[in-house]
């Protein structure tokens, strides 16, 4: 029998999967920035080169050297302005209170309401789920999809995997709980009398 907490159970593996793909995720995150960081920084550069060496005499002005500062210019300011409004949403850029900032942290219940709200009404309303799935031959799809040699050994992989943590509930009884309680609901729901 695995124990819950151990390491090798299934439980632990998945939780150490997500914090591996966690990790993956904040080097992702942070390599990205570094990238922006450097692409800002090399734009202004080219900005003070192109009108630095000019004012120097130690290039002539010229119009593609124009067009070069022009696009250096370009690459500050929107860097800068996506920086700062990506930034506003979910803090204070440099910490200043500026109206109008870290606006997700402050209205997110209220956020979550709206956004759920729209989903609801706008997207996939209980009728037009009836519908789709009242229309849906679902045991054609399945037959089609497990044809595929792919998908047939990523069903395989899926239930090698999950079998264990499935025969360790069973085995602690939450599974049959489970299963029991649903059995209740559909019975009242649908007497068997009725099947």
């Amino acid at each position: 029998m695995h124990h819950p907490n151990s390491d090798h159970s299934p439980g632990g593996e998945r939780q150490a999967e997500g914090s591996a793909s966690d990790a993956e995720a904040l080097a992702s995150l942070r390599a990205s920035r570094r990238l922006a960081g450097g692409l800002l920084v090399s734009m202004g550069g080219v900005m003070v080169l192109s009108a630095g060496l000019p004012a120097m005499g130690l290039v002539k002005d010229h119009f593609l050297l124009e067009v070069l500062r022009s696009g250096a210019r370009a690459g500050v300011v929107g860097g800068i302005a996506d920086w700062f409004a990506v930034t506003a949403l979910f803090r204070h850029p440099l910490g200043l209170p500026i109206p109008h900032t870290a606006v997700l942290p402050r209205q997110q219940p209220r956020l979550a309401r709206a956004l759920g709200r729209f989903v609801s009404t706008q997207f996939f309303t209980e009728e037009d789920a009836g519908r789709a799935l009242a229309a849906a031959d679902v045991a054609r799809i399945l037959a089609n999809l497990l044809r595929q040699p792919r998908t047939v050994n990523a069903a395989a992989a899926a239930l090698r995997r999950s079998v264990p943590d499935m025969l360790d509930r069973l085995e602690d009884g939450r599974a049959s709980a489970a299963i029991a309680k649903h059995c209740r609901f559909w019975c009242a729901v649908k007497p068997p009398s009725t099947w």
